[in-house]
């Protein structure tokens, strides 16, 4: 989630009222999910979804160190619990690049990767 906020206070005292009502949406999503059992695991356990934004700055619309989570196990081949940092001047795209391969699509592109992102 980014916003033209402007570093105006005021702005940024809404702003921060709208990401955290999202992140309690996708925490109630989340909590649902997991009680949903698929025969012995959940369906977050099965799923993989990622939430985030496009930039980490609106005012700039920087792409630097973008703030992305991660959650649900995607069937096992994902570890929970985790930080990843990327190498600095890493593109977004190569980090969905490995997102969408960690779900088994098969890419070597996405929009302007220059390769993936270790997910393991």
């Amino acid at each position: 989630m980014t916003s033209h906020h402007r570093n105006n206070p005021q702005l940024l005292k809404e702003y921060k009222i709208i990401c955290r009502w999202h992140v309690q949406r996708l925490q109630r999503m989340m909590d649902k999910m997991a009680r949903i059992d698929e025969g012995g695991s959940s369906l977050l356990d099965n799923s993989l979804m990622l939430f985030g934004a496009g930039m980490s700055q609106g005012n700039t619309h920087s792409g630097v160190n973008i703030p992305i989570l991660l959650a649900g196990k995607a069937g096992g081949d994902m570890k929970t619990g985790r930080h990843i940092q990327t190498a600095v001047n890493t593109q977004h795209s190569n980090f969905l690049l490995s997102v969408l391969q960690k779900m088994g699509v098969e890419k070597e592109r996405f929009g302007k990767s220059t390769g993936s992102v270790n997910l393991d």
